[in-house]
């Protein structure tokens, strides 16, 4: 039989384990929304993996924040030319299409509405010093190795981005 686990999630501390325990775990992941409460802020994903994207959606969601999520650097300027609200941008290296994060990045500088100085995170298998250099020569907050980091911390630096 092949389908999918429903997910259920539980904002109250006080039922969660109850409630956890009263369901199949074939049938149900119980997830908790983790003690944090639902923010106004926005964040859009630029990752063209989708089953790291759909974790990276998951765990940012249940971290309280709005999440969209897109796979090409062209589907992300197109999205920041609309009047849309982003707090901070999750940034991928390499993506679908021809541009990579840093044409993102290059473009992204001439857009309107404001948003030219938005916060941009890179996440990205790639590591070399050289494109270090080229995305902190952009002004991107922080760089994270997909390898070398913790979706816990990302979401925990990003909470601090924010503040």
């Amino acid at each position: 039989m092949n389908y999918k686990k429903k997910a259920l999630v539980i904002k109250n501390d006080e039922i969660f384990e109850e409630v956890k325990q009263m369901l199949n775990p074939a049938d149900y992941e119980v997830l908790h929304l983790e003690n944090n409460e639902k923010t106004d802020k926005t964040i859009l994903v630029v990752e063209d993996d989708i089953d790291l994207s759909t974790a990276i959606k998951r765990k940012l969601e249940l971290s309280g924040f709005s999440t969209i999520i897109v796979n090409s650097a062209q589907q992300a300027l197109d999205y920041l030319q609309k009047p849309n609200e982003v707090d901070i941008v999750w940034l991928d290296h390499y993506l679908s299409g021809e541009q990579t994060g840093l044409d993102f990045m290059k473009k992204v500088k001439g857009i309107a509405h404001g948003k030219k100085d938005i916060p941009i995170i890179v996440v990205s298998s790639e590591d070399t010093l050289e494109n270090r250099q080229l995305y902190n020569a952009f002004g991107v907050k922080r760089y994270y190795t997909k390898i070398g980091s913790r979706l816990d911390s990302i979401v925990r630096d990003i909470k601090q981005f924010l503040e």
